[in-house]
């Protein structure tokens, strides 16, 4: 049935039955869609700065979300997270150069990173893509191998193919959604196997917010997301927030799957442990391997030693010890959920700057679910450098009140959070994202990450 479907569509393509309306009077351009097919990601939004807009620069409805091209399809894959416009499906798309507006008269474009080349309208044989009639531009190619998406409430979406980081290095600021001032951060995206070829799985962006050479010498916050999460960029209001109290910020993805919950509640209680050792350091015994490329710690160091050669002004070799590792000294350790065990595990082997959990880590085991004992060993960061906060309505809120019992961290340096949930939240613990996305944690977010004093 797939194959006679498939067959339909690229009949009807080829005879040029666009039903979502008339084809544009330009020529079908055949060569595009061989020349673009693949899955796309959602990297960065535009918006116009005339008038009212629904949406913001980089909009969070939209980034990490995907788009499939090939012959039969140009449509949005399914996606974790609610928010935008993204049910629109054409069936059986075509191409049709046109011409590309002037900077004038459309000024998100002079917004992009890099020139658009080529400008396309869409039609379909089923179905629908986007706004606008048939001549409109729907789709700009762009000279860095990227792609832009002109989308609903005046959106331009940027693209990047998955598996390709375009040219991108290159830093795009964003609006400091945190900022009192109203300034901005630089935002650079990079991909994981640019900073190091070897990274074949959970090959998302890195994403790396920078004040530039003026917060040269500034603490680094690494944060890593929970199971599932590297492909969004990271809370970004929580990592603005972050550097606007004078930090860089690294939103770290890493192979997140599967989590030790799943793993360990069977095994010996040491299991939480080497579980989180692989994942630190690499491994390939039980109770899941890990490729030592792949490992947080390989990681970090290949992505500072990348920003460092890309950036030798900016002092990212502040961040780098004499034997190529992390300088743990000058980084705090932060993470939400699988994340911030992640965190507690290095700052338990390091000396980090500073450790802040966000629901995390729960490792307990046998039938009463006590803290794992990994949890009670000596701890390379001292006591008065960790923070932690939980829920007071998820899940796990009694493990996680136990677990940082067993870490000692000091009292006065936990907090519960009890606020309410986002109208798009949803599945079976709710509360336990919405710590690191709700605007009303920002005062005990600065408190828990901290303000630069004197001499710092």
């Amino acid at each position: 049935m797939k194959t006679l479907r498939t067959a339909l569509l690229t009949g009807l393509t080829l005879v040029g039955l666009a039903t979502s309306g008339a084809a544009p009077s330009r020529a079908q351009d055949v060569s595009a869609i061989p020349a673009l097919a693949g899955t796309w990601t959602v990297t960065g939004v535009e918006v116009s700065s005339l008038g009212v807009q629904a949406l913001v620069h980089d909009d969070p409805v939209y980034m990490g979300k995907r788009v499939l091209l090939d012959a039969t399809q140009f449509a949005w894959a399914k996606s974790a997270t609610s928010g935008g416009t993204t049910n629109d499906a054409c069936l059986g798309p075509q191409m049709h150069r046109v011409a590309i507006p002037s900077a004038a008269s459309d000024d998100r474009l002079a917004a992009l990173p890099s020139k658009p080349i080529v400008a396309y309208a869409v039609t379909c044989a089923t179905g629908s893509w986007g706004p606008d009639d048939a001549e409109a531009p729907r789709l700009y190619r762009l000279a860095n191998g990227g792609l832009a998406l002109n989308w609903y409430d005046s959106g331009l979406l940027r693209l990047s193919k998955s598996g390709n980081a375009p040219a991108s290095s290159s830093a795009a600021p964003v609006p400091a959604a945190a900022a009192a001032s109203g300034a901005q951060i630089p935002v650079e995206r990079i991909r994981a196997s640019t900073a190091d070829p070897r990274v074949r799985d959970y090959d998302y962006d890195d994403v790396v917010l920078n004040g530039g050479p003026e917060t040269r010498g500034a603490p680094l916050v690494v944060f890593m997301p929970g199971t599932g999460g590297g492909e969004n960029g990271g809370p970004r209001l929580l990592e603005e927030t972050v550097a606007h109290l004078g930090n860089r910020v690294i939103f770290l993805p890493y192979d997140t799957l599967p989590p030790g919950n799943q793993l360990c509640p069977r095994r010996p209680p040491q299991c939480y442990w080497y579980f989180r050792a692989s994942r630190t350091f690499g491994g390939d015994g039980a109770p899941v391997a890990t490729p030592p490329a792949e490992a947080i710690v390989t990681r970090l160091a290949s992505l500072l030693r990348y920003l460092d050669h890309e950036h030798p002004e900016a002092g990212w070799r502040d961040y780098i010890a004499p034997d190529g590792s992390p300088a743990w000294p000058n980084i705090v350790v932060s993470g939400l959920s699988q994340g911030a065990g992640m965190a507690a595990f290095l700052a338990k082997r390091f000396p980090v700057r500073r450790v802040v959990l966000f629901s995390s880590p729960w490792d307990a085991v046998g039938p009463e679910q006590i803290p794992a004992p990994w949890l009670y060993r000596s701890s390379a960061t001292p006591p008065d450098r960790w923070w932690a906060e939980r829920h007071a309505r998820e899940n796990t809120t009694r493990l996680l009140a136990n677990a940082y019992g067993a870490l000692g961290i000091p009292p006065e340096h936990l907090f519960v959070f009890d606020g309410g949930l986002p109208p798009d939240a949803s599945g079976p613990n709710p509360y336990h994202g919405s710590t690191v996305t709700q605007a009303g944690y920002v005062r005990q977010w600065r408190t828990m990450f901290g303000r630069r004093g004197p001499g710092e």
